[in-house]
C-alpha cells in the first residue's frame, strides 16, 4: 500500500528585500494572529508562477539586518556634532552621486556628495531607520509644543496624537500601512518621552509635608487641633 505524506501549512507569497525579511514577517503575522491554520492553512499541493500571485510587500528592514553604510535609505539619519551641540541630517533621497537630507534643527533641505556623506559616516554615528530612534531636535520640538499647549500638567496631561503626527510629517516620518495597523514606532517613542516629562512636572508640584504644632491630629475619625479654644477662653 502506497503511503502519502500530507503537510498542512500556511503558504503566502511575499515581496521582500531578503529571504530573512520574508520569513520573519511571516512568523510575525502568525504570532499576531493575522494568519492561522484554521483560516489560512492548506493541505493541497499546487504549482504556480509567482508572477500570477498577489504579492504581499514586507516592510523595509523588517529583519533589522541592513547596514546603512552599505545601503543607505530614506529615514536613516546622521548625528553630526559634539557633546553640547549636534546636527541631525535625516536622509530624504539618495541618487547615484548625492545624498539629499533634511537638517532637523532648521528644517533646511540640503544635499552633499555621496563621498562627503561617507566621510561623515566614518566620523559620526549613522542611525538606521529600523533602530527606532528619533533625532533629538524632533523630541525637543514635540515636548515644547505640548508644554506651550499646557498638555504636560493638569487633568489634560498627555500626548496629542494629531500634534505628534503633524510634527513627524514635517520631518518625513509617515506611517506605512503596516505601522497604521500595528502601531507607529515614532509616535510611540514620542509618547514615552512626553510621559517622562509629565512625570517630571508632577514631581515638581509635590510639596513636602512638614510637621506643625497646629496641624490637626487624627484620632478615631475625629480631627483635633491644639488651636481649638478651651472653655476658659470664652467670655460668659
Amino acid at each position: 500500500m502506497r503511503k502519502f505524506r500530507v503537510t498542512t501549512s500556511v503558504t503566502k507569497f511575499y515581496w521582500a528585500d531578503t529571504r530573512q525579511d520574508a520569513a520573519n514577517f511571516h512568523d510575525e503575522r502568525i504570532r499576531r494572529g493575522q494568519l492561522n491554520l484554521e483560516d489560512d492553512g492548506k493541505t493541497e499541493s499546487f504549482f504556480c508562477f509567482n508572477a500570477l500571485e498577489k504579492m504581499i510587500e514586507v516592510p523595509e528592514d523588517f529583519s533589522k539586518t541592513r547596514d546603512p553604510r552599505e545601503k543607505l535609505r530614506p529615514g536613516d539619519w546622521l548625528e553630526v556634532g559634539g557633546e553640547h551641540s549636534s546636527v541631525s541630517a535625516i536622509v530624504r533621497r539618495v541618487t547615484r552621486n548625492r545624498v539629499h537630507y533634511l537638517e532637523a534643527s532648521s528644517l533646511n533641505q540640503l544635499s552633499v556628495s555621496l563621498d562627503q556623506w561617507n566621510r561623515w559616516a566614518k566620523l559620526f554615528p549613522l542611525h538606521a531607520s529600523y533602530e527606532e530612534v528619533l533625532p533629538t531636535p524632533i523630541v525637543t520640538r514635540v515636548i515644547k509644543a505640548h508644554r506651550d499647549r499646557g498638555l504636560l500638567s493638569g487633568l489634560s496631561a498627555g500626548g496629542d496624537s494629531n500634534l505628534i503626527l503633524d510634527i513627524l510629517h514635517d520631518y518625513g516620518y509617515i506611517p506605512s500601512d503596516w505601522e497604521l495597523e500595528n502601531g507607529f514606532w515614532a509616535e510611540r517613542v514620542l509618547e514615552e518621552a512626553i510621559d517622562q516629562e509629565i512625570q517630571k512636572e508632577s514631581e515638581k508640584d509635590v510639596v513636602p509635608e512638614t510637621a506643625s504644632d497646629d496641624a490637626p491630629v487624627e484620632s478615631g475619625g475625629v480631627s483635633f487641633s491644639s488651636s481649638i479654644p478651651t472653655i476658659d477662653d470664652f467670655k460668659w
